[in-house]
């Protein structure tokens, strides 16, 4: 009777396994396929392209008519189809990363309504109707070269990029619901923070400026000049900006690979270690748990086994609180952050893996 009921309970594990099994097989972001068919015919020609498409592999965080970007804007959408990309936005990201997508483009808006009132031309560049949204994926085509380029593997694979100013999403993932890469994912805002009026001291990316600066004033004397790589020139920006493959030639380009630049992991006490890694969160936790806990323990696992490899630059003087970048590089992965122009509280930021489309 033992050895029966024992049978019994191993079958019903097997099978609860079984199905858990499938279920994570088939989870093939619905989100994202219930958006595609809430499409029209017209509007999936525009939004649905292929995988092999150029364009997946292009980013910029430039607002309207600086840049041209493929896919269906926000203005184009219904109120219907705008709910099904928030679903897809609020699947993929975490809380603090969905909220902090709301922040730009409700600040996108509230520019637009600014330069609008001030009947500024411009104004028609920003806003929270100019962001887009594509999708990619396999398409049959009689195109010979397409058909070599996609491989069995790729064959399988989808994308997801959302933009505009501010904010580039790409996303790959396979149709079993695995992410295949996460980057690069810019994240920008102009003010991040609000002194006066009814929002004054809201702080919108708040983490990636007051951490850097806090190791970076934690250092000794010694370590902030070898970890200065020079003065942040004007307008700085990140240096992999708007999806260069290689860095142009420009006021830093010898700095832009220089894997030996600034300072080490091991050069660091254990608070500043753990400040590195606290740094390297603020970006990898802007995704939902699954594809933040792959890629911190990728990111961590590196950081154990290649403490030398990892580098902290700076840009700008001793002074935390004036117009800095600061970077953290290594052959995997970078993170950039620079305050730059037109304030204090402009910050662009970028977080790029390799295999994700190379930085190199």
């Amino acid at each position: 009777m033992k050895s029966k009921l024992l049978l019994l309970f191993c079958l019903i594990c097997f099978y609860i396994c079984s199905g858990q099994t499938d279920a994570k097989q088939n989870s093939t972001f619905p989100a994202i396929d219930n958006f595609l068919t809430s499409l029209s015919p017209e509007q999936t020609k525009i939004a649905h392209l292929s995988f092999a498409d150029s364009s997946r592999l292009k980013w910029s965080n430039l607002p309207m008519e600086e840049t041209m970007r493929k896919g269906i804007q926000f203005k184009d959408l219904t109120d219907e189809q705008k709910i099904k990309v928030h679903r897809i936005l609020r699947t993929v990201l975490s809380q603090q990363g969905y909220q902090k997508v709301l922040f730009i483009m409700q600040y996108d808006e509230e520019l637009h309504q600014r330069m609008n009132t001030a009947n500024n031309p411009l104004a028609r560049k920003y806003g929270a109707n100019n962001y887009f949204v594509t999708l990619f994926s396999y398409q049959p085509s009689a195109n010979s070269f397409q058909q070599k380029l996609l491989t069995a593997d790729s064959l399988k694979l989808k994308a997801f990029k959302f933009e505009g100013h501010h904010i580039s999403i790409n996303l790959s993932f396979s149709e079993l619901g695995e992410v295949i890469s996460c980057t690069p994912l810019f994240t920008g805002i102009n003010p991040a923070q609000t002194i006066t009026g009814l929002n004054a001291g809201k702080y919108v990316m708040a983490d990636e400026n007051e951490l850097g600066k806090e190791l970076f004033h934690s250092l000794s004397p010694e370590l902030q000049k070898k970890a200065t790589a020079g003065e942040l020139p004007h307008e700085a920006d990140v240096v992999m900006e708007r999806g260069k493959r290689k860095m142009e030639s420009g006021e830093y380009n010898s700095f832009a690979f220089d894997l030996k630049a600034g300072i080490s992991y091991r050069d660091m006490n254990k608070v500043q270690q753990n400040l590195i890694k606290k740094i390297i969160k603020s970006w990898v936790e802007n995704f939902n748990d699954e594809i933040a806990d792959n890629r911190l323990k990728k990111i961590l696992n590196m950081l154990d086994k290649n403490p030398d490899k990892t580098r902290f630059s700076w840009l700008g003087t001793s002074d935390v609180e004036k117009l800095h970048y600061y970077r953290l590089q290594t052959p995997d992965f970078i993170i950039e952050f620079t305050n730059r122009d037109q304030g204090i509280y402009h910050f662009h930021s970028l977080w790029r893996m390799t295999g994700d489309g190379s930085f190199k």
